[in-house]
């Protein structure tokens, strides 16, 4: 898709996706984006990229370049409907299928793996006091199972059979379970076989009908079409064409093909669980199910990096399930998943928060779209043309809030027995809160503004632009209900400082 082109396309819209959260790149952000993406390509080979940023159900840009076609043949560029092997994005499908089959109560997460998968009876712990290992455990890559890159690549075409031997073995164990996080393709393989059993269907059939026909992912699947991009190897100071896989019994790791169009509408849909909420929950796999794949369950080690600006990046927080979690200090909560194989890498990246998402794939074998995702973002952030963060509605803080602030212009004893928690006047007497009070109003003066800022549903900032300057009220809620204020905090006008008890 040419550069200078804005397209819009519309995906999924539901809920939180329904809202304008659509947001418009500057010349300056695009030109940005594009030198990196080309810096990529000439540093690690790669001929060709599509690449885009989807927010509020559309993308909202979208950019191909280079070439997906065989070495020496006519250029032909990517664009959004180009179709590339995914790889282990497909890992946050088949994540999705077992949550379904959990809601439907056909399976338990916790339940020991061999109750679901017979096959592995010969498995062997790699200690005698370990835990079982669980379909939770090999969802959240916490089954110890070792790290199998790149074997596991290789062996997505591989048949029933030839499974059912590998699994007869058992398997090697890293660490044992529920102690590290550790990547197993081979423990996703394991899932695919989960959905068999459970389904009697093969899990490509399942994952087809239950997620992406319902979604209309019409071009994700797992058999390319003539036109898909054609995947290569960097050997010798060229291209060669490293001939695809064939979807079998391990496939449910990484075997699907898809495109930008079909991606983006995939992450729209997992990012529209947040923020949770009453109304029309719309299918195939809940909110709450699609919050549980994006929280941390199993955690990384923290990595630190210092960026220019005076930025500072915390490495990954953990894995969900089939998807990677990080926390940014700039982004906030971010959800992500690479995909390499030979001939393909690819990376879906999202901010929750902002419901902002950045997609790239690559055609040459472990396209590093991982690390370009995450530094367009950078691109985005720098160029100040991200949305703000989803806006959190809390009737309740909000009534509290302002019927604290009231309560401070105005004090009333009786108001403040209703309104406050038995704890509030133990830990600071009444008659010193009340002091304080009066010169919280004193030094605020006449209220221009309020706004309330909220970090959950019990806990907010009311930030307070007064005559005297600009002040801010910290609440927290009680359990009770209805919750009552338990605790709260005053900062003064600058000019103030230090007027506090």
């Amino acid at each position: 898709m040419n550069s200078r082109r804005k397209r819009v396309i519309t995906l999924y819209r539901s809920g939180m996706a329904q809202a304008s959260r659509s947001l418009t790149l500057t010349p300056a952000v695009t030109e940005a984006m594009a030198a990196r993406v080309a810096g990529v390509m000439a540093s690690e080979h790669v001929p060709g990229v599509v690449y885009a940023v989807v927010a509020g159900g559309e993308i909202v840009y979208c950019c191909g370049c280079g070439t997906v076609g065989a070495p020496n043949t006519p250029v032909n560029t990517p664009d959004a409907t180009t179709i590339f092997r995914i790889a282990s994005m497909t890992k946050s499908f088949t994540a999705a299928a077992l949550l379904l089959l959990r809601d439907e109560g056909r399976i338990t997460l916790d339940a020991p793996l061999a109750t679901l998968v017979p096959e592995l009876a010969a498995l062997r712990l790699p200690t005698t006091d370990g835990p079982s290992v669980t379909v939770r455990s090999l969802m959240t890559m916490a089954s110890g199972l070792a790290t199998d890159d790149p074997w596991g690549d290789r062996h997505l075409e591989g048949s029933r059979a030839w499974f059912d031997a590998l699994m007869a073995n058992g398997g090697t164990f890293a660490a044992a379970p529920g102690t590290v996080f550790e990547y197993s393709n081979y423990g996703y393989a394991i899932l695919g076989r989960v959905i068999d059993n459970v389904t009697g269907m093969p899990f490509q059939q399942f994952i087809s009908a239950r997620l992406l026909a319902p979604l209309g992912l019409t071009r994700t699947g797992w058999d390319p079409p003539l036109d898909a991009a054609v995947g290569c190897r960097w050997i010798d100071d060229h291209w060669v064409v490293e001939p695809p896989q064939g979807d079998g019994a391990f496939a449910s790791m990484g075997g699907l093909w898809s495109n930008i169009v079909d991606l983006a509408a995939w992450v729209t849909f997992l990012a529209d669980a947040f923020p949770a909420r009453d109304g029309t929950d719309d299918g195939p796999l809940c909110r709450a199910s699609r919050r549980e794949m994006q929280q941390v369950w199993r955690g990384f080690p923290v990595t630190v990096e210092h960026l220019d600006n005076d930025r500072i990046r915390i490495g990954p927080a953990g894995y969900g399930m089939g998807i990677g979690i990080s926390y940014d200090l700039t982004l906030g909560h971010m959800a992500a998943h690479s995909g390499g194989l030979p001939g393909f890498g690819s990376n879906m990246r999202w901010s929750v928060d902002r419901g902002v998402a950045v997609i790239a794939l690559g055609n040459v074998t472990y396209a590093p779209m991982g690390r370009l995702t995450r530094d367009l973002f950078d691109d985005l952030e720098l160029g100040g043309v991200l949305p703000l963060p989803k806006p959190l509605h809390f009737e309740v803080l909000n009534e509290r809030a302002d019927a604290l602030v009231d309560l401070l212009f105005h004090w009333n004893d009786e108001i403040a027995y209703r309104l406050f928690a038995d704890n509030v006047f133990l830990d600071n007497e009444r008659e010193r809160r009340r002091a304080e009070a009066a010169r919280f109003q004193a030094a605020v003066g006449s209220i221009t503004a309020r706004t309330l800022g909220v970090q959950s549903a019990t806990s907010g900032t009311m930030v307070l632009t007064g005559s005297g300057g600009a002040a801010r009220v910290e609440l927290q809620l009680s359990p009770h209900v209805p919750p009552l204020v338990q605790w709260y905090e005053l900062t003064f006008p600058a000019a103030q400082a230090g007027s506090g008890v």
